[in-house]
């Protein structure tokens, strides 16, 4: 009669450590699932925030290039507004380079920096941009062209 018992027991516990057994691989992957979801999420929330900086960021610079006069008064607007903006003389105008940190700051390190790189290019009475916002590995975040026709001096 004790063997019985004990086996009944033994019968009972096994299965009770395979209902648990199979609990815990449920919440396991119920988990993996979650954290899964919650990391893609997290990335996507990233390139937004991303995105949303860089439009920001290139329709600032648009707006430079309305208030501008001249390409090169364009070209020194940007290092006003910008301390570590560099501009570089072209045949058809200017390139200029703003390089921002992870917080979207202005730094004067090119390294792991995103870039904004603005291509002006046109004459005096017609400014052409392009604007192009770049991340840390070199792809291009967004883009935008703008032209600028400088209004006639009224005399």
């Amino acid at each position: 009669m004790k063997a019985v018992l004990r086996r009944k027991r033994a019968s009972q516990a096994s299965l009770f450590l395979m209902e648990l057994v199979v609990a815990i691989m449920f919440f396991t992957l119920s988990a993996s699932v979650c954290i899964t979801i919650f990391v893609r999420a997290h990335l996507q929330s990233e390139k937004a925030k991303m995105l949303n900086r860089a439009i920001n960021l290139c329709s600032d610079a648009a707006e430079l290039i309305r208030t501008s006069n001249s390409i090169d008064d364009c070209a020194g607007n940007f290092g006003v507004a910008y301390e570590y903006a560099t501009a570089e003389k072209t045949a058809g105008g200017y390139d200029v380079y703003v390089y921002f940190n992870d917080d979207f700051l202005p730094t004067p390190s090119s390294e792991l920096a995103k870039v904004e790189t603005v291509s002006l290019s046109g004459t005096d009475a017609l400014i052409n941009a392009d604007i192009t916002f770049t991340d840390t590995n070199g792809n291009d975040v967004y883009s935008l062209h703008v032209t600028h026709a400088k209004e006639p001096d009224d005399e």
